[in-house]
């Protein structure tokens, strides 16, 4: 008798089986999800590599230049930018002192190499002497041979002696031969340019010439000047050419005890003033209108920041901070009818040195000798000064162009009697 087959096994065979195919697919599945986690992985890779390779090359070609040269020394200064002072005008509008474009040649420390300051100098002197210009020196020595040392500056000449280490009775030579040693001009460059560039360096050395502080070397430059040294500037590193501002005085001889002048800031006066922010080589109002109303006149200097490598090579140069211009003043006076009452008292007193004027008019003939004399024109609606004249008189640009000669004239012309002198005693 055959026994019945047991029916479980089937059973387990087709759940194995199931299972089996189970795993099969889930395997598969496992693989593609693999696959396309690994595709999706390598793509990121790939674009990431390609945006850095972007970059690199942004900064390897593009921006070559400026890494290159951040990653040598650099050196930062700050020079600054003069504001233009602010106009002096007559009631009408007119125009009295105002300003004009001033330009100069300055040596700037942070691109002049050690050891070529001569070379530079002599290569700007050149020019400004072909041209016809002027340079900014005080040496007391003449600039010719036979040198001598210049009269009446005996101080001057006992300073330099004593900045050379040369006792009292230094000679000319002495002090000439210290120069050149202790600047070390060699004699491949002839007189007189030995000496002119002797006369530079020691002018650079009083003037404490250093990183924050540019030396000019001229000012009030031509515009061919100019021209002819930016051309060649590639052969002079060091050399720039800055543009400031000159004080103008037009019609000189209207009010110029009113309007006044502008000049170097005195020790005295900076010692006075440093607190406000000026500086000892500016220029302030120095007489009349122009000193009265320095605080208005007076504007505000830019900052100018300039970054160099350490060869010298320009990376950024950046106003940070634009100058601000002063504000201008309008006087009271019409500079026509101050004229006209200038012509009046000249010719009252003209008229008193004239056979005219006899004892008939005055018994007692007074004024014959009067070479001075002042008036002043009040508006009677306010106070206001319509005129103020004082004789003699003077052309402002005569006094800034020889102080002395106009300190010296004959009456006293600097004196402003009208606000200054006694007033005349009636005589009975």
């Amino acid at each position: 008798m055959k026994r019945p087959q047991p029916t479980a096994p089937r059973k387990r065979k087709s759940q194995k089986a199931k299972s089996d195919l189970a795993n099969q697919i889930g395997g598969t599945m496992s693989k593609f999800s693999n696959v396309v986690r690994s595709a999706v992985l390598a793509a990121i890779v790939i674009i990431a590599a390609f945006l850095c390779g972007l970059k690199l090359l942004e900064i390897q070609i593009a921006d070559g230049g400026k890494y290159l040269a951040m990653t040598k020394s650099t050196h930062t200064v700050t020079q600054d930018i003069e504001a233009a002072r602010g106009k002096i005008a007559d009631s009408t509008g007119k125009i009295l002192n105002t300003n004009e474009l001033d330009c100069s040649v300055a040596l700037q420390k942070s691109s002049l190499e050690a050891g070529t300051e001569n070379e530079i100098i002599y290569r700007i002197l050149t020019v400004l002497l072909e041209k016809g210009e002027e340079w900014n020196e005080s040496l007391p020595i003449t600039k010719t041979q036979p040198y001598q040392f210049e009269k009446d500056r005996e101080n001057a000449v006992d300073s330099l002696k004593s900045r050379m280490n040369l006792g009292v009775y230094a000679t000319v030579d002495n002090c000439m031969n210290a120069l050149y040693e202790n600047y070390k001009i060699s004699d491949k460059y002839e007189e007189p340019m030995r000496r002119y560039i002797a006369g530079v360096r020691y002018e650079m050395e009083l003037k404490g010439f250093n990183y924050q502080n540019k030396y000019v070397v001229a000012s009030g430059i031509s515009s061919d000047t100019v021209l002819e040294l930016k051309e060649l500037s590639n052969l002079m590193p060091g050399m720039e050419i800055s543009e400031g501002w000159n004080r103008v005085y037009l019609d000189g001889t209207t009010a110029p005890h009113i309007r006044g002048t502008v000049g170097a800031i005195s020790a005295e006066k900076y010692a006075e003033l440093k607190s406000a922010g000026y500086k000892v080589d500016d220029i302030i109002g120095t007489s009349g209108i122009e000193l009265a109303f320095e605080d208005v006149l007076r504007g505000e200097r830019g900052t100018r920041e300039i970054t160099r490598n350490s060869d010298g090579v320009k990376i950024s140069d950046e106003i940070i901070q634009e100058p601000q211009a002063g504000n201008s003043v309008m006087l009271t006076i019409d500079s026509k009818f101050q004229n006209m009452v200038e012509q009046i008292v000249q010719y009252h007193m003209d008229f008193l040195h004239s056979p005219y004027y006899t004892t008939a008019m005055d018994e007692k003939h007074r004024g014959t000798e009067t070479e001075v004399g002042s008036a002043v024109v009040l508006d009677v609606k306010d106070g206001s000064v319509l005129a103020m004249v004082t004789l003699p008189s003077y052309d402002i640009n005569d006094l800034v162009e020889n102080y002395g000669k106009v300190l010296n004239a004959k009456n006293s012309p600097l004196l402003n009697r009208a606000i200054t002198a006694r007033a005349p005693r009636s005589r009975r």
